[in-house]
Formats: structure tokens, C-alpha cells, sequence
């Protein structure tokens, strides 16, 4: 009797255990399951994100920007090539919206975007600091924050070897002292100075 006394004892503290374990493995499996949907719905996300980008309307925009950023001149109010640059500076208002609220995963979008958003900055801010457009200083923070957020990401890959990160962050530069100095971005801003 006494060993069946052990025994059922013995039984009932390993039967707490296991039910225990059982709870923890099964709260375990459940945590990996959301983290795993979740990184699904980040990829799913960016990949709808990307496409949106990559579409030939933003991307005219974008070129239109990175164009208007070197010269210091942005197309005149009205017409489709400022739309286009209005559009394409909101969809990476968008992709920076989505990167903060982590529905895409901030190191994927500054891991593909970083060199194309180093070089936006001149014409973002000529578009941005119109006083006389339709979007007289309209802040785009989620922009900004990813563009700062790409001036200092650090990359070792080729887009930013041999001086090419450099190029591209001192001529943003250059071409923001002038945006802010001009009285109007269409109106001639002198040459950037080295």
C-alpha cells in the first residue's frame, strides 16, 4: 500500500508538470504562429508597396524629382510632370507611413530605397517648401524620417562605394541651400559651390 500511496503521489506532482509543459509548449507554438503570419503580412505588404512604387507613373515622378533636384528647377503648377512629382513624393510618404507603423519592415525599405531616397532629397525639398503650390510646406514627416533614416544607413555594397553615397548626399545638400534661399524654386538659383 505504501508504495501505491508513492506512486499516485509521485504521479500527481509529474501530472501538474506535464499539464504545465503542455500549457507552455502549446502558448509557445502560438507566439511562433503570429510571428510567422505576421512577417508574412510584412512581405505581402512591401511586395504591394514595391509594385506601386516600380509603376511607371512613380517612377517619372521619382525621375522628375531626382531631375528637378539637380537643375533646381521643378515643372510649373498645373501641369502633369508636377503631378507626377506630387504623386510620387506621397507614395514614399506612404512607404514611410507603412515602415513606421511596421506594416513593412523598415530595414527591407532602407536596404532597397536608401540610394534612391539619399538623392531625392534636393527635389523633395524644392516641392516641399513651395510657397506658391497647392501643398504650400506640407511637412511629409513619414518622407522625411526615411529619407534622414537613409542619409545615415550604413552599406557596404557597391551603390555606395567609391565615393558614390558621398555624390550623392553633398549634392542634395548643395541643392537644399539653394531650394531655401530662392525666392521661388522656378526662378534661377545660382550654381551650387563646392
Amino acid at each position: 500500500m505504501g508504495r501505491e500511496r508513492l506512486g499516485v503521489a509521485w504521479f500527481d506532482s509529474v501530472k501538474d508538470l506535464v499539464g504545465i509543459s503542455l500549457a507552455l509548449l502549446a502558448v509557445i507554438v502560438s507566439l511562433v504562429t503570429v510571428l510567422i503570419s505576421r512577417r508574412r503580412e510584412q512581405a505581402s505588404s512591401y511586395l504591394a508597396i514595391q509594385e506601386l512604387m516600380l509603376s511607371d507613373e512613380v517612377q517619372r515622378g521619382r525621375l522628375l524629382i531626382y531631375q528637378s533636384g539637380i537643375s533646381g528647377r521643378i515643372p510649373p503648377l498645373g501641369t502633369a510632370d508636377y503631378f507626377r512629382i506630387v504623386r510620387a513624393l506621397s507614395v514614399f510618404d506612404l512607404l514611410g507611413a507603412y515602415a513606421r507603423k511596421g506594416i513593412v519592415r523598415r530595414e527591407w525599405v532602407l536596404d532597397y530605397w536608401h540610394p534612391r531616397l539619399q538623392a531625392l532629397r534636393a527635389g523633395y525639398e524644392l516641392v516641399n517648401y513651395r510657397e506658391d503650390g497647392p501643398y504650400p510646406n506640407h511637412g511629409r514627416p513619414d518622407l522625411l524620417d526615411l529619407i534622414e533614416r537613409a542619409e545615415r544607413y550604413d552599406c557596404r555594397r557597391q551603390c555606395c562605394t567609391d565615393g558614390r553615397r558621398e555624390r550623392r548626399l553633398s549634392r542634395g545638400k548643395a541643392q537644399t541651400g539653394i531650394a531655401r534661399e530662392a525666392e521661388l524654386p522656378n526662378k534661377a538659383a545660382p550654381p551650387p559651390t563646392a
